[in-house]
Parts: C-alpha cells; structure tokens; sequence
C-alpha cells in the first residue's frame, strides 16, 4: 500500500475529517484506506443491509462488527445490543431488490429512539441503490418506500447527512416536499449551499423543474424522468448535467450552458423498463427533441452520449472552444448525423451508429485519437464519395491514434494523415479497396483483423511503418506490396491465416520479430540481418494437414542474430540434420528453441543451449522468451 501524507496526520484532525465526509463512499474509503483507523471503524460505523456480500463498497477491509445483517434486523433485542450504547455513523445500504427484505420500521423506530436518548450519538445515511439492469417499482418497494420517507420525516433532519433513493410518480406520502430537502444531501438550513442534485420524476411539478433555491449547485442528475418538462425561466446549468434513463425533453441554449463543462446522456431503456411507465405516455414523451445542437457551450470539456432505441440522432451547430472529449454512441437501428461543431481543442472522438453521415464539420487541429464504427454510410455520402475531391473526413487528419470498425476503411482515402502514427483497422472495406491514395507519413503502427476478403496486402503510402499486425484474414495468400515496400519494418505478426504464404527474396534490414500462423509456408532466399525472433506456427487449414508437406530447410533462413525459435508445424518434413542449425555460422547467437516437426535426425546438442530432448518426433527447447 502507497503511504501518503494521511497517514502522517494526528488521529484527532482524521476524526474531524470523517465527520465532515456526507458520502457513505467517500466516508469508507477514508477509512480503509488509512491504516491508523481500521480500529476506530468497529466503533463508528454501523452497516445495515441485507447481506454484507452485497453491499456496493470494498468490504475486505472493514470489520465485521460493522455490519448489521439478516439475523440482527430479524431480533429486536440484537438491534437493542448493537445500538444502546453506540455512537457513530449509522448506513443503510441496499439495492432496491433486496431493500423489500428489511424491515425498515423497526429499524428506523430503533435510530429514532437512539437520537431522542441521546441527540449527539448517531448520524444516519441512508443509500438506496438501483440494481445493474434498472430500477424494479414492485408493490412492496412502493410500500416500504413510503415507510421510510414516513419515518425518516420524524427524524431531525441535521441526522440525515446523506439521502438518496429511487424513487417515481408512484411513490409520494404526505408533507413530500420535505423529501427535497432529503434529497439535498444536507440540513434544510443550508440549502443555498447544496453543490449535487439528484432530480426525479416527482421533484417536477407542471411541466416546470425549479431549482433556483439552489445557487451554487455544481452537478445536477436527472433520473428516469419522461414526461417533458422545462427549467424556471433564468435557469443556468451547472458545470455537471448528467441525464439517466430519461429523454432529453429541455432545449439547450446558450445562455443554459454558459457554465456547463461536463454533459452526460444515458438514455438506454428497453422494453422490459417500461413496466411501470403507461406506453401511451412512453411513446409520446420519450424525447422532445432529435438533435443536440444549435447552441455556444464556452466551458464545456466533455460530452458522453449513449442511447439505445429512440434518442438524439444529430449533434450539429454547436461552438465549443473548450470542448476535449465527443462520446457517441447509438446502439439502435437509427441514422446519426454529426457536423458543424466548432471545437478547436478536441482531443478524443468517439463515435458508433448503424448509419453514419457526417458534414460540414472544420478541421480538429487538436484531436489526437478517434474511433469511428458505422454498419453504413447515409447513401448521400456514397454518392459523394466517388467524387475523390470532396474529402468529407479531413477533419481527422490532425490525428495521432485512429481507430476504424466496420470496414467503413475509406474514410480515409485522400487524406493526409499527417501525425497519424497507430492505425487499427477492423472488418473487411464496405465500398472499396483499402485507402491507397491516402498518406501516412508517419505511421508507425498498423494493425488489420477480421477481413475475409483480404487476399493481397494492399500497397499503402506509410515509409515508416515498423509495427504490422494482420489477425484473422484466412484469405491472405500475396505479400509482394509488403515484401516490395516498407523498408524500416521491424515487428511482423500474421495470425489465423488459411491459405498457403510463399516468402520468396525477402531482405527486411531492421525486422527485429516474426511471428506467422498460417496453414502452410514457402521460404526461398530470406535475408533478416536483425532478426532476433522467430516464432513460425503451421498446423493446416482448420485442424486439417496442408495437400502439400512441407520440406522446411534453415538455409532459406538467414538470421546471423537469432537467439530465440519457435517452430510448431507438425506436419513439415525437415530437411537435412537439425543439428546443422548449431554448425552454421548463421545462428551462431541462438539461446532458447521450440521445435516440433517431422522425421527429426537426431544431431549432437550444442552445451548451454535452453532445450528439453525428446525423441525423434519432437525436440522441445523451455524457456522460450519470444
């Protein structure tokens, strides 16, 4: 464990430190983070939830004197051992599932008796958490909800440090406004000074939401709000707006988002979430408005957009100097439109749509990484592309890392990837071939998987290229362009290949490591002066022996400076004695194989060299370090 300059400070300034953290996450991390308060844990805090095993924090460091569970929650006289004499922290933790299990009332009216004895001794947080796949509004959670927002109204409100809980139009009880206040996080008596905010639907009266009781409010959350509604006139985002499981039913605009720096829509509903919410109302609200755009954002830093099914499907007219990080991505069977946004310092675009168009988009000349995943492109732009002069895509030609699924490969075509040094290219190409008459001078990184249709490597425009990894392209079979071209070569890996590769007058000078997986190899007059590393796999064409055995010889191979092999082709035939291999001068430095062939004639073993012998049909070397 990292010591850190906590672990320096008095005992007394941690107390003062812990009671001060409102968050049960922030609170438990404190404390197992810091070893000096592991013993002052037993006596401070107190966990109720249904089991240990399911609460949301790190249980591993915390004693189990802390947790009040299952037996204990069933036996009042247990609840009288646990709380009589305590004085500390008190947190209800539980998903929604399990929140139907625990008997709240008894609980709660333990706490209340507590605090009436003695009104320093406990303060109470109470968490109440959605499952991973959604909020379940059963009947008996509606009912046990209002219990506890019934009973948690009796409690001082300076005990309750913390409040949070699912809740929806169904559940309400008398005097709910005083739920707002639980929803603070803090006493009602500094309400000015609330910087987070959880907003539901309930929290929404008459179309309006009105938080304006709330000035110095930095994040604000929307959760599984449908109905449309709108912000009090005069209303200014704060640097954080994160929308959960709910449409977006507001129109941002400029004067909105003039503080906004971190905006975040989650907008994945599916069939099985609508149980609770009429259909009627679902398909009518589910969102007000298609696309995000149309306003000046000065401050914004980050945008995170995910949606499944009905949501925004354009962001457009948007001028965001400040704007570093764009995050789409659309997992339903709509079009997305991206274009005209005005973000000068973007570093990290991220986008993935069935249908992909994007326009009128200026140059990133900061973006240095991008991500582009389309099953398609709009048919417009399939039009335009064969007109190589309009280059819709040159807005990343300023990036250093590009990534590309899909096969949608001609993005690129006719650009000038001027800093691009890491290329990742997926799928087979939808329209064309592979973006030949682009430039990558200083591509350094290039790696291609998952293409059937790849039969011959393609002769692109990258000198520099030292790093080429293909996987998974079965129908490679010519390797002129790659054994014509790229001169500084140093890292070849071919994996999953089906066909037979014929490597014939290959001089690479500075290739360092070569690997090849391919059902059947041809080596004729191979210079490698560097190579350090060989690693050949060869075991037919799914599981089946090659039409044609091998006879593989070392002398097509000339590596001076090899010091690891590894060579698993079952099937191959060897020509000549092993041994000759430790004889030439030619792999002299050789330190470590693994070797599995045919018809093997047994040699003498030169001493020192890494091998386990076996008899004639394997010789296996351990260690090996490739």
């Amino acid at each position: 464990m990292t010591t850190t300059i906590l672990d320096f400070l008095p005992y007394e300034i941690h107390l003062k430190v812990i009671d001060h953290l409102k968050d049960p996450d922030d609170l438990i991390s404190y404390l197992t983070t810091i070893p000096l308060l592991y013993p002052h844990m037993a006596s401070y805090i107190r966990i109720i939830t249904y089991s240990e095993k399911k609460v949301q924090f790190d249980a591993t460091n915390i004693p189990k004197d802390c947790f009040v569970t299952g037996d204990q929650l069933c036996d009042h006289k247990a609840l009288d051992r646990v709380f009589d004499e305590f004085k500390g922290v008190v947190i209800l933790d539980c998903t929604t599932t399990f929140f139907t299990f625990l008997d709240i009332s008894v609980v709660l009216k333990k706490i209340q008796q507590v605090i009436q004895k003695s009104p320093r001794s406990l303060t109470l947080k109470v968490n109440i958490r959605a499952p991973k796949a959604g909020v379940s509004f059963t009947p008996t959670y509606i009912t046990n909800a209002k219990l506890l927002l019934t009973y948690l109204m009796e409690v001082p409100i300076d005990k309750i440090t913390h409040f949070s809980i699912p809740l929806n139009h169904k559940i309400s009880v008398d005097g709910a406004d005083s739920v707002l206040d639980l929803l603070d996080n803090t006493p009602t008596a500094d309400v000015d000074d609330v910087k987070e905010l959880i907003v539901e639907r309930h929290l929404i009266k008459r179309g309006i939401l009105d938080i304006s009781d709330h000035p110095k409010l930095e994040s604000l959350k929307i959760v599984g709000v449908r109905s449309r509604f709108r912000f009090h006139d005069g209303f200014i985002l704060p640097e954080t707006l994160k929308i959960d499981r709910s449409g977006i039913n507001f129109r941002p605009t400029t004067q909105m988002c003039q503080n906004l720096k971190y905006l975040d829509v989650n907008h994945r509903w599916t069939p099985k979430s609508l149980e609770d919410f009429d259909e009627d109302d679902f398909r009518r609200n589910d969102n007000n408005i298609d696309t995000l755009g149309g306003f000046d954002a000065p401050k914004l830093k980050e945008v995170s957009l995910t949606f499944l099914g009905h949501g925004i499907n354009a962001v457009n007219n948007i001028r965001a100097p400040s704007l570093e990080k764009l995050f789409v991505r659309q997992l339903g069977l709509m079009a997305f439109n991206l274009g005209n946004i005005d973000a000068p310092n973007l570093e990290s675009l991220y986008v993935k749509a069935s249908t992909l168009a994007c326009e009128g988009i200026d140059v990133f000349p900061s973006l240095k990484r991008f991500f582009i995943s389309a099953g398609s492109i709009d048919n417009h732009l399939h039009n335009i592309y064969r007109n190589r002069e309009a280059r819709r895509y040159y807005f990343l030609e300023n990036s250093v890392v590009g990534e590309i699924e899909n096969g949608q490969h001609h993005l690129l075509d006719g650009l000038n990837m001027k800093n691009l040094k890491s290329l990742f290219l997926k799928g087979f190409p939808r329209w064309s071939e592979y973006p030949t008459s682009a430039l990558f001078p200083r591509l350094k990184k290039l790696k291609i998987v998952y293409d059937q249709t790849l039969g011959t490597f393609p002769k692109l425009n990258a000198p520099e290229l030292e790093v080429l990894v293909i996987q998974g392209c079965a129908n490679l079979r010519n390797l002129d362009n790659l054994a014509e071209n790229y001169p500084k070569l140093k890292y070849l890996r071919l994996e999953e290949v089906e066909k037979t590769i014929h490597f014939k007058d290959w001089f690479k000078k500075d290739l360092e490591f070569l690997s090849i997986d391919a059902a059947s190899l041809k080596f004729s007059r191979c210079l490698f002066p560097k190579l350090q590393r060989l690693r050949i796999y060869s075991t037919g064409s799914r599981g089946q022996p090659p039409k044609d055995v091998q006879i593989f010889d070392f002398k097509d191979i000339i590596a001076p400076r090899l010091t690891d092999l590894a060579l698993i082709c079952p099937y191959w035939k060897f020509g000549g004695k092993f041994s000759d291999i430790f004889e030439s001068m030619y792999y002299q430095f050789l330190k470590s194989y693994l070797i599995k062939v045919q018809n093997l004639v047994t040699g003498s073993w030169p001493e020192g060299l890494d091998m386990i012998s076996i008899e004639n049909s394997e010789k296996i070397g351990y260690r090996y370090r490739c």
